[in-house]
């Protein structure tokens, strides 16, 4: 399956890379506001691409399956609500899928379509950022997140294309879109204060500084025995949703159940990158000119520290840092492309190295896990298992 899974996800990449260059010339060159749902006309085959690989995958993401047995469910009238509920949105889709009899690859496929649509809208008028974002997404292994806690995921990348209200202080759009994106998982609820956030003036661009904070968040996230002191956020667990979750807090604050993560060949290009565009935001920030890029900055920021803060802890607290690590993606993307135009080979090339490894290192890890330690990352089609079994 390693051979399989590398041949399908860099056809995959150089698929929707192809179509993305061709979508520079679609016109009209700039899309106005006017129409703010629009897209190139080439953006349109990206999707259909992505929607196609993510339809007729098998056990790709972790949660694939469990996704799975629940809409099979509804399909054969069996299904029940779990006893925490689950977001009317979500399950509106879902039960409508199922009510037209849609085969669990164009559920899927419906799924996967709101991740790719929010994220190319995006960026839709960035066209020349828009075809090494769509390689990152596949070999950075953002495709992988995506696949994995489904829900969450479309939330995160409907935020991406939220930031826009978020920057132009339109706070009645940005707070329709929180209310509709809470009906797809209650956790949207945490991204309302991050409107305030537009609000701060300063430019996160003191680089040293903010190596300093990334490297002390990793180096405090490997031995985090400050988490003891988070029983107090059962209540707020309870607020947006987690109730399951708040009632277990004192066992998932318990340092002894904590998963453990060893530094290797990932977490280094993972770092490696996110220091690299740390180190060249300064200068990215000027090239690209954009509010909206320095408000993408500090959230990606926020993302990675606080990812590597909580890396080695319950797999709970990770879960916000969901809503700020994709926006790595367009900060990767945005440095490349500079130092592409500005012909800085050696650091392009190093960039290019660490951010496209992801995947690769994956699969293999996968490929030589024992099948109950893999973390559905290889490849497979649904063609064996048409019938969900």
């Amino acid at each position: 399956m390693f051979l399989q899974s590398i041949i399908v996800y860099s056809l995959f990449a150089w698929l929707m890379f192809y179509n993305a260059k061709l979508a520079i010339y679609d016109n009209p060159q700039i899309v106005p506001e006017s129409r703010p749902l629009r897209l190139p006309h080439h953006y349109w085959v990206c999707i259909f691409i992505f929607i196609l690989v993510s339809g007729i995958r098998w056990n790709v993401g972790v949660d694939h399956l469990s996704y799975l047995e629940g809409y099979l469910e509804m399909l054969n009238g069996s299904f029940v609500e779990r006893v925490r509920g689950i977001e009317p949105g979500y399950l509106f889709i879902s039960q409508l899928c199922a009510k037209l009899g849609f085969h669990y690859s164009v559920y899927f496929a419906v799924l996967a379509f709101f991740d790719i649509y929010f994220v190319l809208l995006a960026f839709r008028n960035d066209r020349k950022v828009v075809p090494i974002l769509l390689v990152l997404i596949v070999m950075g292994g953002y495709y992988f997140s995506w696949m994995n806690g489904i829900r969450q995921n479309i939330v995160a990348c409907s935020f991406v294309f939220a930031c826009k209200y978020i920057v132009d202080r339109n706070w009645k759009a940005y707070f329709i879109w929180v209310a509709i994106a809470y009906t797809m998982h209650t956790s949207a609820l945490l991204l309302a204060p991050f409107y305030f956030l537009i609000y701060d003036k300063t430019i996160w661009n003191k680089t040293w500084i903010n190596i300093g904070l990334f490297i002390a968040c990793v180096v405090i996230g490997m031995t985090p025995t400050f988490v003891d002191n988070l029983t107090r956020l059962g209540g707020l667990l309870s607020f947006i949703g987690y109730d399951y979750y708040s009632d277990m807090m004192s066992d998932i604050t318990d340092s002894s159940n904590f998963r453990s993560y060893n530094i290797g060949p990932r977490v280094i290009v993972n770092v490696c990158t996110y220091v690299i565009s740390i180190l060249l935001y300064g200068k990215v920030r000027l090239w690209v000119n954009s509010k909206k890029f320095d408000f993408m900055f500090k959230l990606f920021f926020i993302g990675i520290c606080g990812y590597y803060l909580f890396v080695n802890t319950s797999g709970l607290f990770l879960r916000p840092m969901y809503y700020f690590q994709i926006f790595a993606l367009p900060l990767t993307a945005y440095t490349l492309c500079y130092l592409k135009t500005n012909k800085t080979q050696f650091l392009w090339f190093l960039l290019i190295l660490f951010s496209m490894s992801f995947n690769f290192l994956s699969c293999y890890a996968d490929s030589k896990a024992h099948i109950d330690d893999r973390r559905s990352q290889l490849y497979q089609f649904c063609f064996n298992h048409w019938e969900g079994k």
